[in-house]
Protein backbone atom coordinates (compact mmCIF):
# COMPACT_ATOMS: atom_id res chain seq x y z
CA UNK A 1 0.00 0.00 0.00
CA UNK A 2 2.54 2.21 0.82
CA UNK A 3 4.56 1.35 -2.27
CA UNK A 4 1.37 2.45 -3.91
CA UNK A 5 1.50 6.14 -2.52
CA UNK A 6 4.52 6.61 -3.21
CA UNK A 7 4.09 5.78 -6.54
CA UNK A 8 1.37 8.08 -7.01
CA UNK A 9 3.44 10.50 -4.96
CA UNK A 10 6.45 10.62 -7.61
CA UNK A 11 3.62 10.09 -10.64
CA UNK A 12 1.97 13.64 -9.19
CA UNK A 13 5.48 14.88 -9.08
CA UNK A 14 6.14 14.54 -12.50
CA UNK A 15 3.29 15.47 -13.61
CA UNK A 16 3.37 18.56 -11.48
CA UNK A 17 6.40 19.68 -12.92
CA UNK A 18 5.86 19.03 -16.22
CA UNK A 19 2.72 21.46 -15.87
CA UNK A 20 5.14 23.89 -14.04
CA UNK A 21 7.52 23.77 -16.87
CA UNK A 22 4.52 23.79 -19.45
CA UNK A 23 3.56 27.03 -17.21
CA UNK A 24 7.05 28.36 -17.40
CA UNK A 25 7.28 27.92 -21.11
CA UNK A 26 3.97 29.55 -21.90
CA UNK A 27 4.84 32.43 -19.62
CA UNK A 28 8.01 33.14 -21.06
CA UNK A 29 6.38 32.79 -24.45
CA UNK A 30 3.97 35.61 -23.44
CA UNK A 31 6.65 37.59 -22.15
CA UNK A 32 8.38 37.44 -25.24
CA UNK A 33 5.82 38.24 -26.97
CA UNK A 34 5.07 41.48 -24.49
CA UNK A 35 8.48 42.38 -24.78
CA UNK A 36 7.76 42.27 -28.80
CA UNK A 37 5.06 44.18 -28.45
CA UNK A 38 6.61 46.71 -26.59
CA UNK A 39 9.37 46.86 -29.04
CA UNK A 40 6.96 47.34 -32.35
CA UNK A 41 5.38 49.82 -30.41
CA UNK A 42 8.23 51.85 -29.59
CA UNK A 43 9.69 51.55 -33.26
CA UNK A 44 6.28 52.45 -34.33
CA UNK A 45 6.65 55.47 -32.10
CA UNK A 46 9.73 56.25 -33.72
CA UNK A 47 8.66 55.99 -36.74
CA UNK A 48 6.32 58.21 -36.41
CA UNK A 49 8.81 61.03 -34.68
CA UNK A 50 10.97 60.51 -37.61
CA UNK A 51 8.28 61.07 -39.90
CA UNK A 52 6.95 64.05 -37.84
CA UNK A 53 10.55 65.37 -38.21
CA UNK A 54 10.54 64.63 -42.06
CA UNK A 55 7.54 66.78 -42.48
CA UNK A 56 8.72 69.48 -40.03
CA UNK A 57 11.69 69.63 -42.20
CA UNK A 58 10.03 69.45 -45.45
CA UNK A 59 7.78 72.49 -44.61
CA UNK A 60 11.07 74.07 -43.76
CA UNK A 61 11.97 73.64 -46.53
CA UNK A 62 9.14 74.90 -48.67
CA UNK A 63 9.31 77.92 -46.18
CA UNK A 64 12.35 78.73 -47.52
CA UNK A 65 12.12 78.30 -50.60
CA UNK A 66 9.16 79.85 -50.67
CA UNK A 67 10.65 83.04 -49.03
CA UNK A 68 13.98 82.60 -51.04
CA UNK A 69 11.28 83.06 -54.33
CA UNK A 70 9.47 85.77 -52.61
CA UNK A 71 12.85 87.41 -51.70
CA UNK A 72 13.69 86.69 -55.88
CA UNK A 73 10.93 88.23 -56.86
CA UNK A 74 10.99 91.46 -54.25
CA UNK A 75 14.74 91.71 -55.72
CA UNK A 76 13.58 91.31 -59.41
CA UNK A 77 10.40 94.15 -58.53
CA UNK A 78 13.58 96.52 -57.95
CA UNK A 79 15.43 96.52 -60.79
CA UNK A 80 14.04 99.13 -63.51
CA UNK A 81 14.99 96.71 -66.66
CA UNK A 82 11.95 94.85 -67.55
CA UNK A 83 13.00 90.83 -66.92
CA UNK A 84 11.33 87.78 -67.23
CA UNK A 85 11.54 83.92 -67.90
CA UNK A 86 9.93 81.60 -70.75
CA UNK A 87 9.42 78.21 -71.21
CA UNK A 88 10.42 76.08 -74.75
CA UNK A 89 7.40 77.34 -76.40
CA UNK A 90 8.80 80.95 -75.17
CA UNK A 91 5.50 81.51 -73.09
CA UNK A 92 6.51 83.69 -70.09
CA UNK A 93 6.47 81.55 -66.52
CA UNK A 94 7.47 84.56 -64.53
CA UNK A 95 8.26 88.11 -65.18
CA UNK A 96 9.68 91.40 -63.15
CA UNK A 97 7.34 94.81 -62.52
CA UNK A 98 9.13 96.74 -65.07
CA UNK A 99 8.21 94.15 -67.61
CA UNK A 100 4.31 94.43 -66.73
CA UNK A 101 4.60 98.06 -67.00
CA UNK A 102 6.28 97.56 -70.70
CA UNK A 103 3.86 94.99 -71.17
CA UNK A 104 0.80 97.55 -70.45
CA UNK A 105 -1.34 94.45 -68.83
CA UNK A 106 -1.92 92.95 -65.60
CA UNK A 107 0.25 90.01 -64.54
CA UNK A 108 -2.23 87.39 -64.76
CA UNK A 109 -2.40 88.18 -68.74
CA UNK A 110 0.70 88.06 -69.21
CA UNK A 111 1.62 84.47 -67.79
CA UNK A 112 1.43 81.62 -69.99
CA UNK A 113 1.69 84.20 -73.16
CA UNK A 114 4.38 83.83 -75.81
CA UNK A 115 6.61 87.10 -75.12
CA UNK A 116 6.97 88.25 -78.92
CA UNK A 117 2.93 88.50 -78.10
CA UNK A 118 3.71 90.96 -75.33
CA UNK A 119 6.42 92.47 -74.96
CA UNK A 120 8.41 93.42 -77.15
CA UNK A 121 6.00 92.63 -79.93
CA UNK A 122 8.08 91.05 -82.57
CA UNK A 123 5.77 88.51 -83.62
CA UNK A 124 8.29 85.73 -83.47
CA UNK A 125 11.09 85.22 -80.81
CA UNK A 126 14.10 87.30 -80.65
CA UNK A 127 17.24 85.55 -83.01
CA UNK A 128 19.47 85.49 -79.67
CA UNK A 129 16.36 83.83 -78.00
CA UNK A 130 16.94 80.64 -80.25
CA UNK A 131 20.43 81.02 -80.34
CA UNK A 132 20.56 80.80 -76.31
CA UNK A 133 18.33 77.90 -76.04
CA UNK A 134 21.32 75.97 -77.88
CA UNK A 135 24.09 76.66 -75.69
CA UNK A 136 24.25 76.09 -71.91
CA UNK A 137 24.49 79.25 -69.62
CA UNK A 138 25.88 81.24 -72.49
CA UNK A 139 24.85 84.82 -72.72
CA UNK A 140 23.63 86.08 -76.24
CA UNK A 141 22.50 89.31 -76.72
CA UNK A 142 21.05 91.82 -79.49
CA UNK A 143 19.72 95.12 -80.22
CA UNK A 144 15.62 95.60 -80.58
CA UNK A 145 13.48 98.60 -81.33
CA UNK A 146 10.02 99.27 -79.61
CA UNK A 147 8.75 102.21 -81.30
CA UNK A 148 11.26 105.28 -80.86
CA UNK A 149 12.98 103.01 -77.78
CA UNK A 150 15.72 100.72 -78.08
CA UNK A 151 16.49 98.11 -76.02
CA UNK A 152 19.46 95.49 -75.58
CA UNK A 153 18.12 92.14 -74.74
CA UNK A 154 20.47 89.71 -73.07
CA UNK A 155 18.96 86.12 -72.55
CA UNK A 156 20.96 82.36 -71.33
CA UNK A 157 19.28 79.64 -70.99
CA UNK A 158 19.25 77.21 -67.60
CA UNK A 159 19.51 73.43 -67.97
CA UNK A 160 19.67 70.72 -65.51
CA UNK A 161 22.39 68.56 -64.79
CA UNK A 162 21.54 66.02 -67.76
CA UNK A 163 21.24 69.06 -69.62
CA UNK A 164 17.76 69.16 -70.48
CA UNK A 165 16.75 72.24 -70.85
CA UNK A 166 14.47 74.01 -67.93
CA UNK A 167 13.86 77.98 -69.28
CA UNK A 168 15.38 80.78 -70.37
CA UNK A 169 15.80 84.34 -68.33
CA UNK A 170 15.92 87.61 -70.48
CA UNK A 171 16.46 91.22 -69.82
CA UNK A 172 15.79 93.74 -71.35
CA UNK A 173 17.82 97.16 -71.15
CA UNK A 174 16.36 100.79 -72.49
CA UNK A 175 19.38 101.89 -74.17
CA UNK A 176 17.76 104.75 -75.95
CA UNK A 177 19.64 107.56 -74.28
CA UNK A 178 22.76 106.36 -74.38
CA UNK A 179 22.32 105.65 -78.09
CA UNK A 180 20.91 108.50 -78.84
CA UNK A 181 24.32 110.23 -77.23
CA UNK A 182 26.22 108.35 -78.97
CA UNK A 183 24.99 109.58 -81.98
CA UNK A 184 24.94 113.08 -81.34
CA UNK A 185 29.01 112.20 -80.26
CA UNK A 186 29.57 110.68 -83.58
CA UNK A 187 27.98 113.85 -85.20
CA UNK A 188 29.83 116.02 -82.97
CA UNK A 189 33.33 114.47 -83.45
CA UNK A 190 32.26 114.58 -87.62
CA UNK A 191 31.83 118.26 -87.05
CA UNK A 192 35.25 119.27 -85.01
CA UNK A 193 36.57 116.43 -87.43
CA UNK A 194 35.83 119.05 -90.67
CA UNK A 195 36.29 121.73 -88.61
CA UNK A 196 39.71 120.44 -87.48
CA UNK A 197 40.85 119.68 -90.78
CA UNK A 198 38.90 122.56 -92.46
CA UNK A 199 40.56 124.87 -90.47
CA UNK A 200 42.60 127.53 -91.90
CA UNK A 201 44.89 127.76 -88.81
CA UNK A 202 47.37 124.99 -88.25
CA UNK A 203 46.79 122.72 -85.13
CA UNK A 204 49.36 120.21 -83.50
CA UNK A 205 48.79 118.14 -80.42
CA UNK A 206 52.08 117.56 -78.82
CA UNK A 207 53.37 115.55 -75.40
CA UNK A 208 56.28 117.39 -73.86
CA UNK A 209 59.50 115.96 -72.94
CA UNK A 210 61.04 117.34 -69.65
CA UNK A 211 64.54 116.27 -68.08
CA UNK A 212 64.20 117.26 -63.80
CA UNK A 213 61.33 119.49 -65.45
CA UNK A 214 63.36 121.41 -67.94
CA UNK A 215 61.47 120.96 -71.80
CA UNK A 216 64.08 119.22 -73.57
CA UNK A 217 61.46 117.70 -76.47
CA UNK A 218 58.48 117.65 -77.81
CA UNK A 219 56.72 114.98 -80.18
CA UNK A 220 54.10 116.01 -82.36
CA UNK A 221 50.57 113.67 -81.57
CA UNK A 222 48.50 114.84 -84.31
CA UNK A 223 48.19 117.80 -86.80
CA UNK A 224 45.92 118.87 -89.47
CA UNK A 225 46.06 119.62 -92.97
CA UNK A 226 46.75 123.44 -92.44
CA UNK A 227 49.59 123.07 -90.37
CA UNK A 228 51.32 120.73 -93.30
CA UNK A 229 50.25 123.57 -95.25
CA UNK A 230 51.05 126.51 -93.18
CA UNK A 231 54.78 125.08 -92.16
CA UNK A 232 55.64 122.92 -94.95
CA UNK A 233 56.05 120.12 -92.88
CA UNK A 234 54.96 116.71 -93.93
CA UNK A 235 54.58 112.90 -92.02
CA UNK A 236 55.71 114.59 -88.43
CA UNK A 237 53.24 112.72 -86.38
CA UNK A 238 55.00 110.59 -83.96
CA UNK A 239 58.17 111.88 -84.48
CA UNK A 240 60.49 114.69 -81.91
CA UNK A 241 60.35 118.44 -83.25
CA UNK A 242 64.09 117.88 -82.51
CA UNK A 243 63.84 115.37 -85.86
CA UNK A 244 61.77 117.49 -87.63
CA UNK A 245 63.23 120.77 -87.49
CA UNK A 246 67.48 119.75 -86.25
CA UNK A 247 68.78 122.59 -84.31
CA UNK A 248 64.61 124.08 -83.05
CA UNK A 249 65.95 123.50 -78.95
CA UNK A 250 69.21 125.52 -79.83
CA UNK A 251 67.44 128.09 -82.30
CA UNK A 252 64.41 128.93 -80.70
CA UNK A 253 64.32 128.39 -76.93
CA UNK A 254 61.99 130.80 -75.86
CA UNK A 255 59.33 128.28 -77.94
CA UNK A 256 60.39 125.37 -75.62
CA UNK A 257 59.83 127.84 -72.39
CA UNK A 258 56.64 128.56 -73.18
CA UNK A 259 55.43 125.23 -74.49
CA UNK A 260 57.02 123.73 -71.58
CA UNK A 261 55.12 126.38 -68.90
CA UNK A 262 51.93 126.09 -70.46
CA UNK A 263 52.22 122.08 -69.95
CA UNK A 264 53.25 122.44 -66.40
CA UNK A 265 50.81 124.93 -65.46
CA UNK A 266 48.02 124.33 -67.59
CA UNK A 267 47.33 128.00 -68.12
CA UNK A 268 47.11 129.12 -71.63
CA UNK A 269 48.92 131.83 -73.25
CA UNK A 270 49.04 133.60 -76.83
CA UNK A 271 51.97 135.36 -78.27
CA UNK A 272 53.97 135.94 -81.56
CA UNK A 273 57.34 134.82 -82.12
CA UNK A 274 59.80 134.75 -84.51
CA UNK A 275 61.31 131.09 -85.17
CA UNK A 276 65.00 130.89 -86.60
CA UNK A 277 64.08 127.19 -87.53
CA UNK A 278 61.69 128.08 -89.74
CA UNK A 279 62.11 131.74 -90.28
CA UNK A 280 58.95 132.98 -90.16
CA UNK A 281 57.01 134.46 -87.83
CA UNK A 282 53.95 132.80 -86.36
CA UNK A 283 51.01 134.04 -83.75
CA UNK A 284 50.50 131.05 -81.20
CA UNK A 285 47.49 130.37 -78.62
CA UNK A 286 48.84 127.41 -76.79
CA UNK A 287 46.61 125.52 -73.93
CA UNK A 288 47.46 122.08 -72.24
CA UNK A 289 44.34 119.58 -72.27
CA UNK A 290 46.10 117.69 -69.54
CA UNK A 291 49.79 117.91 -67.47
CA UNK A 292 52.82 117.02 -69.57
CA UNK A 293 50.88 117.93 -73.03
CA UNK A 294 50.02 120.92 -75.22
CA UNK A 295 47.88 121.99 -77.82
CA UNK A 296 48.69 125.04 -80.32
CA UNK A 297 47.02 126.82 -82.73
CA UNK A 298 48.78 129.27 -84.94
CA UNK A 299 48.97 131.21 -87.87
CA UNK A 300 51.65 132.23 -90.42
CA UNK A 301 51.85 136.22 -89.67
CA UNK A 302 54.84 136.83 -91.80
CA UNK A 303 53.41 139.00 -94.58
CA UNK A 304 51.58 140.74 -91.93
CA UNK A 305 55.21 141.54 -89.87
CA UNK A 306 56.41 142.71 -93.16
CA UNK A 307 53.77 145.15 -93.78
CA UNK A 308 53.84 146.59 -90.10
CA UNK A 309 57.41 147.05 -90.48
CA UNK A 310 56.86 148.93 -94.12
CA UNK A 311 53.84 151.18 -92.54
CA UNK A 312 56.22 151.74 -89.76
CA UNK A 313 59.21 153.05 -91.87
CA UNK A 314 56.55 155.01 -93.95
CA UNK A 315 55.08 156.64 -90.82
CA UNK A 316 58.59 157.05 -89.49
CA UNK A 317 59.46 158.65 -93.37
CA UNK A 318 56.26 160.52 -93.27
CA UNK A 319 56.60 162.02 -89.83
CA UNK A 320 60.50 162.94 -91.09
CA UNK A 321 59.18 165.18 -93.84
CA UNK A 322 56.20 166.94 -91.81
CA UNK A 323 59.04 167.82 -89.02
CA UNK A 324 61.43 169.01 -91.30
CA UNK A 325 58.46 171.02 -93.45
CA UNK A 326 56.15 171.85 -90.32
CA UNK A 327 53.22 169.88 -91.54
CA UNK A 328 50.98 167.53 -90.38
CA UNK A 329 47.75 166.01 -90.71
CA UNK A 330 44.65 165.28 -88.34
CA UNK A 331 41.19 163.92 -88.62
CA UNK A 332 38.22 164.04 -86.09
CA UNK A 333 35.24 161.62 -86.10
CA UNK A 334 31.63 164.08 -86.23
CA UNK A 335 29.92 162.17 -84.35
CA UNK A 336 31.83 161.21 -81.01
CA UNK A 337 34.32 164.27 -81.60
CA UNK A 338 36.87 162.17 -80.89
CA UNK A 339 40.45 162.71 -82.90
CA UNK A 340 43.61 162.31 -83.60
CA UNK A 341 47.00 164.39 -85.05
CA UNK A 342 50.48 163.23 -86.10
CA UNK A 343 53.26 164.20 -84.02
CA UNK A 344 54.17 167.37 -86.13
CA UNK A 345 50.31 168.79 -85.69
CA UNK A 346 50.66 168.27 -81.74
CA UNK A 347 53.97 170.12 -81.73
CA UNK A 348 52.74 172.98 -83.74
CA UNK A 349 50.06 173.73 -81.08
CA UNK A 350 52.89 173.06 -78.69
CA UNK A 351 51.43 169.93 -76.97
CA UNK A 352 52.50 166.47 -76.11
CA UNK A 353 51.91 164.33 -78.67
CA UNK A 354 51.18 161.58 -76.56
CA UNK A 355 48.26 163.36 -75.56
CA UNK A 356 44.70 162.84 -76.93
CA UNK A 357 42.89 165.55 -78.55
CA UNK A 358 39.28 166.00 -80.11
CA UNK A 359 36.88 168.57 -82.00
CA UNK A 360 36.56 170.59 -79.31
CA UNK A 361 40.51 170.90 -78.09
CA UNK A 362 40.72 171.99 -81.61
CA UNK A 363 38.38 174.65 -82.05
CA UNK A 364 39.97 176.11 -78.24
CA UNK A 365 42.96 177.15 -80.21
CA UNK A 366 41.39 179.47 -82.52
CA UNK A 367 39.53 182.88 -81.45
CA UNK A 368 37.54 185.59 -83.23
CA UNK A 369 37.08 186.04 -86.99
CA UNK A 370 39.47 182.85 -87.62
CA UNK A 371 36.83 180.84 -84.80
CA UNK A 372 34.43 182.32 -86.81
CA UNK A 373 35.83 180.85 -90.21
CA UNK A 374 36.67 177.19 -89.35
CA UNK A 375 33.03 176.83 -87.34
CA UNK A 376 31.44 177.87 -90.33
CA UNK A 377 33.89 175.45 -92.69
CA UNK A 378 33.84 172.37 -90.39
CA UNK A 379 29.50 173.01 -89.48
CA UNK A 380 29.38 172.68 -94.29
CA UNK A 381 31.98 169.89 -94.39
CA UNK A 382 29.69 167.84 -91.80
CA UNK A 383 26.53 168.95 -93.84
CA UNK A 384 27.66 168.93 -97.54
CA UNK A 385 30.62 167.20 -97.56
CA UNK A 386 32.17 171.00 -98.45
CA UNK A 387 35.93 170.89 -98.43
CA UNK A 388 37.76 173.77 -97.17
CA UNK A 389 41.13 175.56 -97.44
CA UNK A 390 42.06 178.00 -94.91
CA UNK A 391 44.25 180.59 -93.72
CA UNK A 392 43.72 181.29 -89.67
CA UNK A 393 45.01 182.94 -86.65
CA UNK A 394 45.49 180.68 -83.37
CA UNK A 395 46.99 180.43 -80.26
CA UNK A 396 49.33 177.64 -78.96
CA UNK A 397 49.16 176.06 -75.34
CA UNK A 398 52.02 178.49 -74.36
CA UNK A 399 50.73 181.41 -75.64
CA UNK A 400 52.52 181.81 -78.74
CA UNK A 401 50.57 183.09 -82.16
CA UNK A 402 51.11 181.98 -85.05
CA UNK A 403 49.61 181.66 -88.36
CA UNK A 404 48.70 177.97 -90.12
CA UNK A 405 46.89 176.96 -93.59
CA UNK A 406 44.59 174.28 -92.85
CA UNK A 407 42.89 171.82 -95.19
CA UNK A 408 40.02 169.11 -94.90
CA UNK A 409 38.43 166.49 -97.26
CA UNK A 410 35.52 165.33 -95.33
CA UNK A 411 34.79 161.63 -96.16
CA UNK A 412 31.53 160.07 -95.70
CA UNK A 413 30.64 156.28 -94.46
CA UNK A 414 28.97 154.08 -96.80
CA UNK A 415 29.97 156.30 -99.88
Amino acid sequence: MSDTIEKLQQELQQELQAAQHTVAKLQARLENRETENRLRALEAEENRSALLFMLEDLEAGRRKIEQAHQEWMAALDVVNDPIFLHDRQFRILRCNKAYQRCAGIPFHEIIGQPYYEVFPKNHAPMSCCLRAMEKAEEEEEEEVAVGEAIYRSRTFSVKDEQDAYLYSVHTLEDITESRRAEAALIESEKLYRSLFENMLNGFAYCRMIFEQEQPQDFIYLGVNAAFETLTGLKNVTGKKVSEVIPGIRQSDPGLFEIYGRVSLSGKPERFEIYLEGLQQWFWISVYSPEKGYFVAVFDVITERKKAEQTLKKSEALLSEMGRMAKMGGWEFDAQTGEGAWTEEVARIHDMDPAEATSFEIGLGFYQGESRQKIEAAIKAAIADGTPYDLELEMMTTKGNHKWVRTIAQPVKENG
